[in-house]
C-alpha cells in the first residue's frame, strides 16, 4: 500500500477516536448543557465555515471540507488542519520553486517590465494562480495549418520517445508507417501505473472524453 496513504489512515484514526469521545463525552457529562455547549459549537462552526469561504477557491475542493466538518466537527477540523488548505500538492509547488530558481529568468522578466506593463502584469498572475514560472521562448515558428506543423513533427519523432495509451498509439503508429518511420520510440501508457522520467513522474487517471482511452495526468 502506498505509504503516503497509510500515513493520513493513521492520521485520520485519531481524530475518528476524537469525534467518538466527543459524543460520549456529549451525552454522558454535557447533557445537562447541550443548549450552552450546542450554541458554543455553532458559533466556532459558523466562523470556521466563514473562514473556508474565504480561503478554498475550488468550488468542489470547498463544498467537500464543509460537508465534512458540517457531519463531523471535531473529525473535520482535525482532518483539516492536516490535509486541508491543499496541503496534498505542497510538495509539487515546492518542486516547481526549486526548478524556478535554477531558472535564469530575472533578466526576461525586467525586459518584459519594461516594455509591456500589461502583459507583464499578465504574467505575474498567471504565475501567482499557476505556481509556473514564465520563460522565454526563443525560437518558434508558425504554422499556417497542421498538416505544414505534421512535417517537422515527423523529423522530431525519430529523436523522442512518445507517450500515449494504446488506443492513441496504434493511431500514431499507422501515420509512421506510412511515413516509413520506425515504431520502436513508441512507450504504452497504463490507467493507474505511474510513469518515470528521472526524478519526476506522472500518474495517468482514466477520464472520460471525447476520444476513447483518454487519461488525465497527476504531476508528482
Amino acid at each position: 500500500m502506498n505509504r503516503k496513504l497509510i500515513r493520513r489512515i493513521l492520521l485520520a484514526i485519531p481524530a475518528i477516536i476524537l469525534q467518538i469521545a466527543w459524543f460520549v463525552i456529549l451525552a454522558r457529562w454535557l447533557a445537562p448543557y447541550a443548549t450552552l455547549v450546542s450554541v458554543v459549537v455553532e458559533i466556532f462552526a459558523f466562523i470556521f465555515v466563514m473562514y473556508l469561504m474565504v480561503a478554498i477557491t475550488e468550488g468542489t475542493y470547498k463544498i467537500l471540507w464543509l460537508m465534512v466538518i458540517l457531519a463531523l466537527p471535531v473529525t473535520g477540523g482535525i482532518l483539516y488542519l492536516f490535509f486541508g488548505d491543499k496541503r496534498s500538492g505542497k510538495p509539487l509547488r515546492k518542486k516547481i520553486e526549486n526548478s524556478s530558481r535554477e531558472l535564469d529568468i530575472k533578466d526576461t522578466y525586467h525586459e518584459i517590465k519594461t516594455k509591456n506593463k500589461r502583459l507583464d502584469e499578465t504574467l505575474n498572475m498567471l504565475q501567482r494562480e499557476t505556481a509556473y514560472p514564465a520563460l522565454p521562448l526563443e525560437k518558434a515558428k508558425y504554422y499556417s495549418i497542421g498538416e505544414d506543423m505534421w512535417k517537422d513533427m515527423l523529423v522530431d519523432l525519430k529523436k523522442v520517445k512518445v507517450y500515449g495509451t494504446k488506443f492513441t498509439l496504434e493511431l500514431l503508429k499507422n501515420e509512421l508507417q506510412e511515413e516509413n518511420l520506425p515504431i520502436h520510440q513508441l512507450v504504452e501508457v497504463k490507467p493507474h501505473k505511474k510513469v518515470s522520467f528521472g526524478k519526476n513522474s506522472v500518474f495517468p487517471i482514466s477520464v472520460t472524453h471525447s476520444i476513447p482511452d483518454s487519461v488525465g495526468y497527476v504531476l508528482y
